[in-house]
């Protein structure tokens, strides 16, 4: 089965600060998100983190 992989940022102000986070989604062939929600990511800085491109192990069929 064939999957669409969506990748960007999403903020969101907390404590005064504009925080942006890494968020993917994935969507099947009828455009179902497969996960149910998003996925979010906050880098370890707790800084701006950006999605760009999702990369698809073709072996495991695994996102990384």
């Amino acid at each position: 089965m064939a999957y669409v992989y969506v990748t960007g940022y999403s903020q969101q102000l907390t404590d005064g600060f504009l925080n942006s986070d890494i968020v993917t989604m994935k969507y099947n062939k009828h455009g179902d998100m497969v996960w149910g929600t998003p996925r979010f990511y906050n880098g370890p800085a707790n800084l701006r983190d950006d999605g760009y491109a999702v990369v698809v192990d073709p072996v495991t069929k695994t996102s990384t």
